[in-house]
């Protein structure tokens, strides 16, 4: 145990990682679902309710992301987050009883339960970097984990839902956050030590050269934001529709809609996976461009095609373009000089977010008038990220080398 204590190894974040991201997808889609079926809530106050939760999250987010870096227990924040969700999945089995109130304390701990994704995602490239790992596979791990969080998670929310009843759903979710705190309290002195090790051996810590050009920095930061907010918003543009734009204009049978969503998702994963080894021959700015040109391939098939086959191309590369975006895109926003590494992990969170909640309305509007248009906004959105990819601020430059994205492979 001595041993394990002083050597500790970046490969049991992702164990911690995934037990957090199941609890948390499988409670997202729960709540708005009990809103609705359960307490009659019209769907315009149920989407109120999701923007909510959405804006709560990212001032979360931003908040606990700028406080790992100089937090010296960092368990705790993670113990913070699996306490508030506990504490969210009962507030709702409350809320369903007719005490709405009680859904401020769901939302507060759906976001902060959420939020530490990006202190994992924090925690993982700061380990990987000491230990002369390859972030970029790291974070392929990290980022496939959560990926199929969101693919196990709402299926298990609803399974459970379906058979069992809904409160009793909520009660799992809170037995699998339950899990996690008591995985964290076991890894606790592990965690905390090697975040320290991994702190004193890179120097993690943001140093004085890097706030001699804060206004510069400031921009690229905006730019590089720009990018993830621009991918972000073309994959959710049409993600959030895709079931129906597959049914009304692809002809697709209802019963093999989720074939083509499941393979969408499968292709992301493999895609996640395989970063790693394009990174190795690319640089983080080639492969966002490629990703950007895969997704006008996507989306201009969704646009204008017709037909079973078509569905399935752009299925495939819709899947392929945004694994690719989704590695390397966190391992670029964390090497922009002027932040320290938890600060840029939140950011590209929140860039993630933002394309989310501006995206998911926006094409609800455009699909009310033309539900192929939706594929237009992602292949607009899709051209503005390759566009924002070649600004000046987003070329490369010299980096603090504290911070440099290139790990030892």
């Amino acid at each position: 145990m001595r041993t394990f204590d002083k050597r500790p190894d970046v490969w049991a974040i992702p164990a911690l990682l995934a037990i957090a991201m199941l609890a948390n997808a499988a409670m997202v889609p729960l709540v708005p679902f009990a809103l609705a079926t359960r307490l009659s809530w019209p769907l315009w106050l149920v989407g109120i309710y999701s923007f909510a939760v959405m804006v709560v999250t990212m001032l979360v987010n931003h908040r606990l992301s700028a406080i790992v870096d100089t937090a010296k227990r960092k368990s705790l924040l993670c113990l913070l987050c699996a306490a508030f969700q506990i504490m969210g999945a009962i507030a709702a089995v409350g809320a369903l009883n007719g005490v709405l109130w009680l859904l401020i304390l769901t939302v507060m701990g759906m976001a902060i339960g959420g939020a530490v994704a990006p202190i994992y995602y924090t925690l993982g490239r700061l380990l990987a970097d000491s230990r002369g790992r390859s972030s970029s596979t790291v974070n392929s791990l990290l980022r496939v984990i959560t990926s199929g969080a969101w693919v196990a998670g709402p299926a298990l929310g609803f399974a459970v839902a379906g058979t069992y009843g809904i409160t009793t759903a909520f009660l799992v979710v809170a037995a699998i956050s339950a899990v996690g705190a008591m995985a964290v309290l076991a890894a606790s002195k592990w965690l905390d030590l090697a975040a320290q090790q991994a702190e004193s051996s890179s120097g993690s810590a943001a140093s004085a050269a890097i706030a001699d050009s804060r206004r510069s920095f400031a921009l690229q930061n905006l730019a590089a934001f720009s990018v993830v907010f621009l991918f972000s918003l073309a994959h959710i543009s049409t993600a959030t529709s895709l079931a129906l734009l597959l049914v009304r204009r692809f002809d697709i049978p209802e019963s093999a809609t989720g074939l083509f969503l499941g393979l969408k998702a499968g292709v992301e994963m493999v895609a996640i996976l395989l970063t790693p080894l394009v990174a190795k021959r690319l640089s983080s700015r080639a492969v966002l461009t490629l990703a950007g040109f895969g997704a006008l391939v996507a989306y201009s098939s969704y646009l204008f095609g017709h037909g079973t086959g078509w569905a399935l191309f752009a299925s495939v590369w819709e899947g392929a373009y945004y694994g690719f975006f989704a590695v390397t895109a966190l391992t670029w926003i964390q090497s922009l000089a002027g932040m320290r590494l938890g600060q840029s992990t939140g950011f590209y969170m929140n860039g993630i977010y933002a394309g989310v909640l501006i995206g998911a309305p926006l094409s609800g509007v455009v699909a009310s008038f033309d539900l192929s248009w939706i594929a237009g906004l992602s292949l607009l959105a899709a051209l503005l990220a390759i566009a924002a990819l070649r600004l000046p601020a987003n070329a490369p430059a010299r980096r603090h080398p504290d911070l440099t994205m290139e790990a030892s492979t």
